[in-house]
């Protein structure tokens, strides 16, 4: 089965909220070729070599490839309530990925829903 991972930091969850699922990400990158919608994914929590723990299972309601300049602030605040700025989305992003993001990169606006079992 495929997996969103997120690294340890970049995982946010509501302080206090133990119930509270990440409903989306932003990728750097055209992804549709990796998941597509309808999809069953785990999300995970984790480094790539230190192991990952996986959180929930989630289906992928939606998948929009977009400019960074084009993101919503709806798009923004999926990946963080805390980013609420273009500029501030370029910087998350060029720390995660460790490469200069400029407005004109494409993004992945992956989002989805926990599977309930």
């Amino acid at each position: 089965m495929k997996s969103i991972n997120f690294s340890p930091e970049n995982y946010y969850c509501r302080a206090g909220d133990k119930d509270y699922r990440q409903q989306g990400t932003v990728r750097l990158g055209d992804k549709t070729k990796k998941y597509c919608e309808d999809e069953v994914v785990w999300i995970t929590v984790g480094k790539p070599v230190a192991g990952r723990k996986k959180v929930y299972t989630a289906i992928i309601d939606r998948i929009l490839v977009k400019k960074i300049s084009n993101l919503s602030r709806q798009d923004l605040q999926i990946e963080n309530p805390n980013i609420t700025s273009i500029s501030q989305m370029q910087q998350f992003l060029s720390r995660t990925y460790n490469t200069p993001v400029n407005q004109d990169d494409i993004v992945t606006v992956i989002l989805f829903t926990e599977v309930l079992e």
